[in-house]
């Protein structure tokens, strides 16, 4: 966003994860957390699945509505001449998904196919300590290793750029600015 900012581009930036709709209404309701420390409470919880089939459901009728939600502001957004930066795009929450295993493969599959397909998809990988150390919430680097696991075949099933974040700042920043010159529209 900085980088298209500087450069005279027309950008806004949205935090995707921040407003998903299950997110909010868990807000609304009391239920769920803002923070992903619900994530591994999920987790522990999907051991009683009877009481968690109506939250599952409702976190994939969420997820559409934010899908939906998504392609209506970003159509809009375009037709502005404005180009959008996501921050944690709805690849985050279908991870989040896979990883509570609320869907299974074929509905994983089918959720690719039709999340919108960002024009210039970057990833950027940090070590699993330094995610634990930022986030400061899961004691278990579990959660981090096997989120970075997900990710990895995200990447390489849909051919995104993987930026490791862990080399200097100035060879990221390098890497980024080249990723984004090759693909100005």
């Amino acid at each position: 966003y900085r980088y298209l900012s500087a450069n005279g581009v027309n950008a806004t930036r949205l935090q995707v994860y921040s407003k998903s709709t299950f997110l909010n209404i868990g807000r609304l309701i009391g239920k769920i957390s803002k923070t992903s420390k619900s994530v591994i409470e999920s987790k522990i919880a999907l051991k009683n699945k009877r009481k968690n089939v109506a939250i599952n459901v409702l976190r994939l009728l969420c997820f559409l509505a934010d899908i939906i939600g998504f392609r209506i502001y970003a159509f809009f957004l375009k037709q502005r001449g404005v180009t959008l930066v996501c921050d944690r795009y709805l690849y985050d929450t279908l991870i989040n998904l896979n990883y509570l295993s609320v869907v299974n493969n074929v509905q994983y599959e089918c959720f690719l196919k039709i999340i919108p397909r960002p024009e210039v998809p970057i990833v950027l990988f940090l070590d699993e300590k330094t995610a634990q150390e930022r986030e400061n919430e899961h004691d278990d680097i579990g959660y981090y290793v096997e989120k970075a696991r997900l990710y990895s075949e995200l990447v390489e099933k849909l051919g995104l750029e993987k930026i490791d974040t862990f080399l200097p700042e100035e060879e990221v920043w390098h890497r980024l600015e080249n990723i984004l010159s090759r693909n100005k529209t």
